[in-house]
């Protein structure tokens, strides 16, 4: 077993006593053995912790780290992989699932391929009792040895699709991590794949577990919240009731990913490029979203004002 690398499984949680119990079980059974399970508790008040110290009674690899308050999603994100001793590491959600070899096929990929920085596995959204309903798409173009090719492609793709693989953790250390900004998940993948290409964790499956209280259902934008974003409070405590550019804010860490990966001019400058040619994808989908940001922050500072 020592022969292996150490590969990192990092489980940001909170609240997590629904589906925690079944996805620890799950990672236990994985097909490869040298591997820590670490999960890092966000303050919750259920049962979560309870769960993990009884599963790490049972199995060493199991690490527990409990925060005093809770910092936000992005920031817990980004703590679990810090504390991380892994070559490499992969982001597990409470309510997610992966197939037993995903570990042993995406190590392996990543042995076989050390140009790589990301194996992937094929990721379905399921229902809370595992029945297959979506298969997200795997866009060809992360495979690419061109940095500006990968990088719009990130950029495009349901963040899921990468954001769940197994990552070098070297690799993973030259990025910015997880921004305190919804979306910022998207700046994340992008940002990766500028350090090298995708390859596929064998024909490994991921579980995007669909249920009501999902926090992209939980936290989305309607109502007063579409004002406030309550989904950025969600993912930074800070910005809780404050006008918030979302948007804007992963447009420029677009930009500043490029900035800080050394990739020479006239790559940099493809980069640039493919920046701006993510504002008249998916029918100006990214611009739609600039100005919606300008738009309700302004509605929000004109009804504050009035309060006043």
């Amino acid at each position: 077993m020592n022969d292996q690398p150490l590969a990192s499984a990092g489980i940001p949680v909170f609240q997590g006593e629904n589906f925690l119990e079944e996805t620890l079980q799950a990672l236990r059974k994985q097909d490869y053995t040298n591997m820590e399970i670490l999960v890092c508790d966000n303050a919750s008040t259920d049962m979560t912790v309870s769960i993990v110290k009884s599963h790490a009674n049972e199995d060493a690899r199991i690490r527990l780290i409990v925060n005093e308050t809770n910092i936000g999603a992005a920031e817990n994100y980004n703590k679990v992989f810090r504390e991380s001793l892994g070559k490499y590491f992969a982001w597990n959600a409470h309510d997610d699932l992966s197939s037993p070899d995903f570990f042993a096929s995406a190590v392996d990929a990543l042995e076989s391929n050390q140009d790589a920085v990301v194996a992937i596995p094929t990721t379905f959204r399921v229902s809370v009792n595992g029945e297959k309903l979506q298969t997200f798409p795997i866009p060809q173009d992360v495979f690419s040895p061109h940095p500006h090719v990968r990088f719009r492609a990130a950029a495009r793709a349901h963040p899921e699709v990468i954001v769940f693989g197994l990552f070098r953790s070297d690799a993973v250390a030259r990025t910015e991590l997880h921004g305190h900004f919804s979306g910022s998940d998207r700046n994340f993948v992008a940002e990766i794949m500028l350090h090298g290409p995708a390859v596929m964790a064998g024909t490994s499956e991921f579980y995007l577990r669909e249920h009501p209280n999902r926090s992209v259902r939980t936290y989305r934008r309607r109502g007063k919240n579409r004002f406030t974003h309550a989904r950025d409070a969600w993912y930074a405590p800070e910005r809780k009731g404050r006008i918030v550019f979302p948007s804007w804010r992963r447009l420029g860490g677009y930009i500043k990913s490029v900035r800080r990966t050394k990739l020479g001019a006239g790559e940099s400058l493809r980069c640039y490029v493919a920046i701006l040619k993510l504002l008249s994808d998916d029918g100006f989908k990214l611009t739609k979203q600039l100005a919606y940001d300008i738009v309700t922050a302004a509605v929000s500072l004109a009804r504050r004002l009035r309060r006043a």
